[in-house]
């Protein structure tokens, strides 16, 4: 399962959002010629084609664009694509080498830990397992909805959306929060610590 979720991943980050990315490019240098001939055409406004250069961009490197958003956001390196096994792409997709995700770090509580390690078998692994395989399910479904933002703003630019700006990088920052899920959710924790502690 959690192949398939880097896989899907790894698909989208390279192949799908380049060549969405190359075909905004595109559409852009054809709506900017188009504001060359007829300039006076409200149609064919500036902002338009300037715009989905933007979003072409973004599309173009997407996982320095998610970098470039988790950074700002979390005040990281990068962002944390949570797969490290020995023998996966990591330098692909991690801009930090995978090494950004600790599970033996996780705050369990010690009832929980005590009742997992008392198991006979190995729960503690399966849990970790499917812990990283939830956070790999939430970064492929964070970098879908960055891709449907981007084309969210191509639309808002031409006028063919009834959704603003605002709600475009709105989407924007939280499907890059949710790709960024390790650290979204140590910034959760803090901020429910220092405010409980008040």
């Amino acid at each position: 399962m959690e192949e398939l979720f880097t896989n899907l991943y790894l698909l989208c980050a390279n192949y799908i959002a380049g060549f969405l990315g190359a075909l905004m490019m595109f559409i852009a240098i054809f709506k900017l010629v188009e504001h060359g001939k007829n300039p006076n055409d409200p149609r064919n406004k500036l902002s338009v084609p300037l715009v989905i250069m933007i979003g072409g961009a973004l599309l173009s490197n997407v996982n320095s664009s998610i970098s470039m958003f988790t950074a700002t956001l979390t005040n990281n390196q990068g962002h944390c694509f949570v797969v490290y096994e020995e023998g996966e792409k990591v330098d692909e997709i991690n801009p930090n080498g995978g090494n950004c995700y600790d599970q033996d770090g996780a705050d369990l509580s010690p009832e929980m830990l005590k009742k997992l390690e008392e198991k006979e078998g190995k729960s503690l692994e399966i849990m970790k397992k499917r812990v990283r395989i939830l956070f790999t399910c939430f970064s492929a479904i964070g970098l879908i909805y960055f891709i449907k933002a981007v084309f969210l703003l191509k639309a808002v630019a031409e006028g063919s959306s009834s959704t603003t700006y605002g709600k475009v990088l709105t989407m924007m920052i939280f499907s890059t929060l949710v790709m960024d899920m390790n650290n979204t959710m140590s910034i959760i924790l803090e901020s429910v610590k220092q405010s409980t502690t008040l």
